[in-house]
């Protein structure tokens, strides 16, 4: 009798936890709970994952007495379509064939004659069967809302009349608005005789350390006397050198009058502030280059800001700070134009408010 119990893997499988094949190997089901790929964004459901095991041989019986209820054989029958079918695999895998199990998994054999099992996908878990998997997304939240509906109102909207303050004590949610308003506005820090001169000494003991290192290095700094005795005399390394280009001259007194000409070009001119308004400068970088400084500057126009610039000398170096400014007349209109700024220059910090 010709029969294939391939496909009776799959079902005894559904019924029990393993299944022994007699003379060939043993196929067992473990749990395996949610997984979740987060590459492909996809959520698999628990299942039973299967794998064959070659060392477990011992015949079981679930496979002989499905096949004498399927069939309505006897016993030496059921046992004849195993044999039948377990020589089958053998020589088909002995050729190096790759034996195909319906919904179960496929058998091969590896370059060291070992047995290998590829399982199927089939989720033999009764309690998830049929359930698919889900693609899941990450969610994002929007922060400007959440900034725009938590601002902090000023105080000049909050504390209005005495009548306003005086009902701040039976309301639940006045207390807190008023006590930010009261904060919002420092106190003056009275300041006594010490407080104020403390740091004299310590300013002219700088100016007095200043004075020597002049002395001392001041004269380190002349230029090498002419040696006017030069017969039979070896050329020093200074003399050795070739002399300059005046074409290089030249090239850098080009180079620094278009750098000037570019400056002047997008020169910055301070804001115009009406009577209720206050002005803040708020600076975005330091730069030893014109070039740098001029771009950085044209940056800021073509974001949409007024440019503020300040040329100044430090340890004999010409520095220019570039930043934005720009007028407001709360506190909130204050904080929201500085968020835009920060997020278009991370660097940004007040240096005028």
């Amino acid at each position: 009798m010709d029969i294939d119990i391939a496909p009776y893997i799959k079902e005894l499988l559904y019924k029990h936890n393993n299944l022994v094949i007699p003379g060939f190997g043993n196929f067992v089901l473990s749990y395996a709970s949610t997984t979740i790929d987060h590459v492909q964004g996809i959520l698999n459901p628990p299942s039973k994952k299967i794998a064959f095991d070659t060392n477990l041989l011992t015949n079981d019986g679930k496979l002989i007495e499905y096949l004498k209820e399927k069939h309505q054989i006897g016993t030496e029958d059921a046992n004849a379509i195993i044999n039948t079918f377990v020589s089958k695999i053998k020589m088909q895998l002995g050729k190096r064939e790759m034996v195909t199990l319906p919904e179960v998994g496929r058998l091969y054999k590896d370059f060291e004659d070992n047995i290998q099992f590829i399982p199927d996908v089939t989720n033999f878990s009764k309690e998830s069967f049929g359930l698919p998997s889900i693609n899941f997304y990450p969610i994002l939240r929007d922060n400007t809302t959440k900034k725009s509906t938590a601002a902090v109102p000023s105080a000049s909207s909050t504390i209005k009349s005495p009548s306003t303050t005086k009902t701040a004590t039976t309301n639940t949610t006045t207390p807190n608005v008023v006590t930010t308003a009261k904060k919002s506005i420092p106190k003056p820090i009275k300041k006594g005789f010490w407080d104020t001169y403390q740091y004299i000494p310590g300013i002219l003991l700088l100016l007095l350390l200043a004075g020597i290192g002049t002395c001392v290095i001041y004269p380190k700094m002349k230029g090498t006397a002419v040696v006017d005795n030069r017969i039979n005399q070896k050329p020093s390394k200074i003399d050795q050198d070739a002399p300059e280009d005046p074409r290089e001259d030249l090239i850098d007194m080009q180079m620094e009058q278009e750098a000037q000409e570019e400056e002047d070009n997008i020169d910055t001119e301070s804001i115009t502030v009406n009577p209720n308004q206050r002005e803040c400068i708020v600076s975005i970088g330091v730069f030893g280059q014109k070039a740098n400084a001029t771009k950085m500057i044209q940056n800021v126009y073509d974001k949409g800001y007024d440019a503020y610039r300040d040329n100044y000398v430090k340890n004999g170096k010409d520095l220019t700070k570039v930043g934005v400014q720009f007028a407001y007349e709360t506190q909130e209109e204050f904080q929201r134009k500085l968020d835009n700024i920060k997020r278009d220059f991370p660097n940004a910090v007040v240096i005028k408010k």
